[in-house]
């Protein structure tokens, strides 16, 4: 049973083009959890995201480092290893939803 997160986010559904407010569905399948957004006009499902317990690891220490680098100046290399961690964070999330998409 997916459970419903809080923010929302005006989209635009592909299916039946209904514009309006979506709340993000959350599900767990053992270490992934996923993400989705469905329209409560037509009922398509969107997968947004999908994390599994390393990748959410990850970007808790990402937002630590973000949070350092908003609060107080951070030498340039503390800034580009967030970066990095970023950019790592954002391509495994990538190759994880293009792995769930791709499961029967």
């Amino acid at each position: 049973m997916p459970s419903k997160g809080g923010s929302m986010a005006n989209i635009k559904c592909d299916q039946c083009g209904a514009k309006m407010d979506f709340a993000p569905l959350f599900y767990r399948e053992g270490d992934l959890e996923i993400t989705c957004l469905r329209c409560p006009v037509c009922c398509s499902e969107y997968v947004a995201s999908v994390t599994d317990s390393a990748l959410r690891g990850q970007i808790e220490r990402y937002q630590r480092m973000a949070r350092m680098i908003a609060d107080r100046e951070m030498p340039e290399g503390f800034i580009r290893a967030a970066e990095r961690l970023h950019a790592r964070n954002v391509q495994r999330s990538r190759v994880l939803r293009e792995s769930f998409l791709a499961l029967p």
